[in-house]
């Protein structure tokens, strides 16, 4: 820890000599300083990629350390990050799964659900996942675009999809039931 805390220092003094040599305001050295980061990490991204990539696989946990940091510091934005990129996954498979549900047309997107055509779900996410555990949706759909879009799903609203379920695969509106 302190080895490191002496690093940094004899790395100040250099920048700060540097600076003064440079005949530089703090906020111009630290705008040339971005300029060549930026550059050299476009320069030299795929070798920068794969030495942080290694690292990260030699410290886990400063890793996890540093992002529940992230986390606990920043709940809201962390959680609307999360949303959105949710609501996009959600989005992109619905949309490629035509938008609307399949039996009756309906387009509104908290009442549609992705079917497994061939009334096998509950028995895949077990072979996915492992069980019916939460967040199975989202890593369904994840599934989904990893396996470029299989034509075992389709896109059914709610009502239609247990209506399916209660009768052995066919759905009340095909029956003319109301």
């Amino acid at each position: 820890m302190k080895q490191e805390f002496l690093k940094q220092k004899q790395y100040s003094k250099k920048a700060e000599a540097k600076r003064k040599e440079l005949m530089l305001t703090d906020s111009e050295y630290r705008e040339n300083r971005l300029a060549w980061r930026r550059a050299n990490y476009a320069k030299n991204k795929e070798t920068i990629r794969a030495a942080v990539k290694a690292d990260r696989a030699d410290n886990p946990d400063k890793y996890r350390k540093s992002e529940k940091k992230y986390r606990d510091s920043n709940k809201d934005k962390y959680y609307e990050s999360k949303r959105e990129y949710r609501n996009f996954i959600r989005n992109k498979v619905f949309k490629h799964y035509g938008g609307k549900c399949k039996c009756c047309a309906e387009s509104t997107v908290e009442f549609l659900a992705i079917d497994h055509k061939n009334r096998d779900g509950a028995k895949h996410r077990k072979e996915l996942m492992g069980s019916n555990e939460a967040g199975g949706s989202h890593r369904m759909r994840l599934w989904i675009i990893k396996n470029n879009f299989p034509k075992t799903f389709q896109l059914l609203c709610h009502n239609c999809n247990i209506g399916r379920e209660r009768n052995n695969g066919v759905c009340p509106h095909k029956l003319g039931k109301r």
